[in-house]
């Protein structure tokens, strides 16, 4: 892989991380799920004045490409003592310690629990971002051949489908034989391997939902039958579905406590 620039300097990458569809459907989740804004930004050069942003990087090649943030917060037992002494040092004006202040007072209350809980879901939801950018910093950088990106977005496309290696390699202008191994070649994998790989990994993010019922996640990935998706999830993940969701709520619960 080429060597990545952060973010600032891949605008494209940037732009389709952020209007991704993994991205606004984890913002949408987070919004339902914990009733707070999310968003996804470019590493800041400084913080934010009042500097009470949770802020959790997204990380391709060890460096950070952006950061999942929340919008400005307070603990119950913080007050604007320690922000104010540090903008005194920084040089700040009395008007603007004012002004601060105000809205230092005026920000939404938000318990260690409930700051913790939210802090791991967004730990989760920054690795998977990470992966899905790394794909997508391939695409950009032409890393692979254009008959492997058209299929990788087609079937991301259409996992919910009847997907065949025929109608793929159609799709893409070329015969299934020179398809196959040309896609072999650059993912380390059959198209088979690869679309089911790709139905659990989506599969994956459905389950972060806890109202969505496991039945339903397996034909919404694609996937036949319920037992065709616990076989293949168990087999690339060591774990059940349920399982799966489990230990993803555990890790929520425990870091609440």
């Amino acid at each position: 892989m080429k060597s990545l620039l952060p973010a600032t300097q891949n605008p494209d990458l940037f732009t389709l991380v952020s209007e991704s569809e993994l991205f606004i459907r984890y913002r949408e989740a987070f919004r339902q799920t914990a009733g707070h804004q999310l968003h996804f930004t470019t590493p800041p050069e400084q913080p934010d004045g009042l500097n009470t942003r949770m802020r959790i990087p997204v990380r391709l090649e060890g460096r950070s490409f952006g950061f999942l943030s929340l919008d400005s917060f307070r603990c119950p037992d913080e007050t604007f003592d320690e922000l104010g002494c540090r903008m005194l040092d920084e040089g700040a004006k009395p008007r603007q310690l004012r002004a601060a202040r105000k809205l230092y007072y005026e920000l939404p209350i938000l318990s260690p629990a409930l700051s913790k809980a939210m802090e791991t879901m967004l730990l989760i939801f920054a690795d998977q971002l990470g992966e899905h950018a790394e794909k997508i910093f391939l695409h950009i950088t032409g890393s692979e051949p254009t008959t492997v990106i058209k299929a990788r977005i087609y079937i991301q496309n259409h996992l919910d489908g009847l997907l065949s290696l025929e109608d793929v390699a159609s799709r893409c202008g070329v015969s299934v034989c020179y398809f196959c191994k040309i896609f072999k070649r650059a993912t380390g994998m059959t198209f088979t391997e690869y679309l089911t790989r790709a139905r659990v990994e989506e599969a994956k993010h459905a389950l972060l939902r806890p109202q969505a019922r496991i039945t339903e996640i397996a034909y919404a990935v694609g996937f036949q039958s319920l037992s065709q998706f616990n076989r293949s999830f168990k087999r690339l993940t060591s774990q059940s579905p349920t399982e799966y969701r489990l230990a993803r709520a555990n890790l929520l619960t425990r870091s609440a406590a």
